[in-house]
């Protein structure tokens, strides 16, 4: 469960490994998060963070995270193969800012 805070702007930093080894992800990938808010679902693109440990950087505004608990999706796709998966399906909560 990947769990995050309303109204956050801290930049949110993943790791994308295979069977618990950072790939190398410098060149021809690119990474979506989707979350299934029920009225006006939310994706978001992901920056390379740090390519050679296989880190990616999401990036907020104010208003992307609503609290609740949501489906969720990671798509990576690899530009130089031209292919496209979905890496990781979660639930994903957002807990309520409390000030």
């Amino acid at each position: 469960m990947l769990i995050l805070v309303e109204k956050d702007t801290e930049p949110t930093v993943l790791e994308y490994a295979v069977e618990g080894v950072p790939v190398d992800i410098t060149t021809g990938y690119a990474f979506t998060l989707h979350i299934g808010y029920p009225t006006n679902p939310l994706s978001k693109v992901a920056a390379i963070h740090d390519g050679p440990k296989g880190l990616i950087r999401l990036e907020w505004t104010a208003d992307d995270l609503k609290p609740g608990d949501f489906d969720g999706e990671i798509v990576v796709g690899n530009t130089t193969a031209n292919t496209e998966r979905t890496l990781k399906t979660e639930k994903i909560r957002i807990l309520k800012r409390l000030v």
